[in-house]
């Protein structure tokens, strides 16, 4: 069963691990020292690093090329990067440090992230760093770099920002029907909301259940956490957000379960979403939403670019809700190890990535860059021809999401891995629709509860 999200995008685009061994830049060897000044290692010698990032084709053409490039105007450090598919890369990552041997940058590609690294003391304080060269934090979004300030200090930088998830829609098939497109304005929940949108996939949907002859109105997340933000409630406990640990969930809460089965009935009640039987044989034609069978799908900023390939136009739009318009967000980070032997090399590096040419390039080969003016000036005028929509309209909607965006919660809380195994190997019964959220939610909480007291009780030194 497909649903399209990050998580899904990564676990195609990676084909396999490739290790490139390239040389770059010259070490540094106080906070703040350029490339050149170092005395990170002795006179002669080359410092290694070692830079772990996950398989994604055209991402990993721009990461050779900035390392070659790199190379070329600062010999004397060699970087190993080590590229690595999404359901590998926490066993990698893990294995390199009971090993010793931390990668010395990395990023947030599996199922751990930042909170996680965080708690097990896998990071370096870049506070120091950031002062030393008095480097502004104020050139990217607050919502890029505040989830990952902890006590004043800076753990991380911003790596990459594909804003919050959205609602990309076929306007070929909203053309034939007669539907105007959703605004792309985050306030206007009159004219576009859930009802709105159910209505909307009724109209779409054709001849359901006949295979590859029928259309979908709509293919959604099934994220419960993500559900229950859009009906204005939360599988998680307040407390889970700022520290990153909670002793209990709020899965069996009534607005929880409402938004989950409202999303289950979509398939069996409605009949205007794709059954699990429909997705598999949609799944052998590829992306489901490039099938162009799918009105709507859910998806990050990194939709822009993994359908500008697509046979019909596309459009994006805010992903309305039942009460409330908040959304979850995925912001990359750059992170450095805190046992990184050469934390100055490591530092001047990931600078040189955050550079004015790096993240152009990076926009370039269609990612969303830290930096907003490159965004708006390289990355969004790369879409307006596919999408007819105007670069005001792209960043009404995308930058626009920033605002009613929290930070996915893989990013924030610890032992996120076991939480949500947890959630999802009860949940398929309700995709199945052999069970409603109800029956399944109450006992999926008594079993989470359990998992988030051993990690509390491991974590929270009590």
């Amino acid at each position: 069963m497909q649903q399209f999200s990050r998580r899904d995008f990564l676990r195609l685009a990676g084909a396999g691990t490739t290790l490139a061994t390239l040389a770059a830049c010259t070490p540094a060897g106080m906070p703040g020292q350029q490339a050149g000044e170092a005395e990170g290692a002795a006179a002669g010698e080359t410092v290694q690093l070692a830079w772990i990032m996950r398989s994604q084709p055209r991402e990993n053409e721009w990461e050779e090329e900035r390392v070659a490039t790199y190379q070329s105007e600062n010999p004397g450090v060699e970087i190993n990067l080590i590229i690595v598919p999404f359901n590998e890369m926490d066993p990698k990552l893990n294995t390199m440090i009971a090993a010793g041997t931390p990668p010395d940058i990395f990023s947030q590609w599996g199922e751990s992230g930042f909170g996680d690294y965080y708690a097990r003391d896998l990071l370096l304080d870049l506070t120091p760093f950031i002062e030393a060269d008095d480097y502004s934090m104020d050139q990217f979004l607050p919502s890029s770099v505040e989830p990952y300030v902890r006590d004043g200090k800076y753990y991380s930088t911003p790596q990459v920002n594909n804003f919050a998830i959205m609602l990309f829609y076929n306007k070929d098939l909203f053309d034939a029907a007669g539907l105007a497109y959703p605004t792309t304005d985050w306030n206007d929940s009159e004219s576009w909301n859930w009802n709105i949108m159910l209505e909307y996939a009724q109209t779409l949907t054709k001849n359901y259940g006949e295979g590859l002859d029928a259309e979908y109105g709509a293919n959604l997340t099934r994220d419960i956490h993500h559900l229950a933000y859009l009906f204005a409630g939360d599988a998680f406990t307040p407390e889970h957000y700022e520290t990153g640990l909670s002793q209990t969930s709020q899965l069996d809460s009534d607005v929880v379960i409402e938004a989950v089965q409202s999303r289950a009935d979509m398939v069996f009640d409605l009949q205007v979403s794709p059954s699990p039987a429909d997705l598999e044989s949609l799944s052998q034609l590829g992306d489901i939403f490039m099938t162009g069978k799918i009105g709507m799908v859910t998806s990050g900023s990194w939709g822009m670019r993994v359908f500008q390939d697509a046979p019909f136009r596309f459009g994006v739009a805010p992903l309305p809700g039942m009460r409330d318009n908040k959304r979850y967000a995925f912001t990359g980070s750059w992170l450095i190890a805190r046992e990184a032997p050469e934390p100055d090399a490591a530092w001047t590096f990931v600078k040189y990535l955050l550079s004015e040419e790096s993240c152009t390039g990076l926009a370039e080969v269609g990612f969303g860059s830290p930096r907003t003016n490159i965004n708006r000036d390289v990355w969004l005028p790369k879409y307006a021809d596919k999408t007819e929509m105007s670069i005001d309209e792209l960043e009404s909607v995308i930058f626009g999401s920033v605002d009613y965006s929290v930070e996915h919660v893989n990013h924030l809380f610890v032992g996120w891995p076991q939480i949500t195994q947890t959630i999802t190997q009860d949940a398929d019964p309700i995709w199945l629709g052999s069970a409603t959220a109800a029956d399944v939610l109450t006992g999926t909480k008594e079993k989470l509860d359990v998992v988030l007291q051993n990690i509390y009780t491991e974590f929270s030194g009590t």
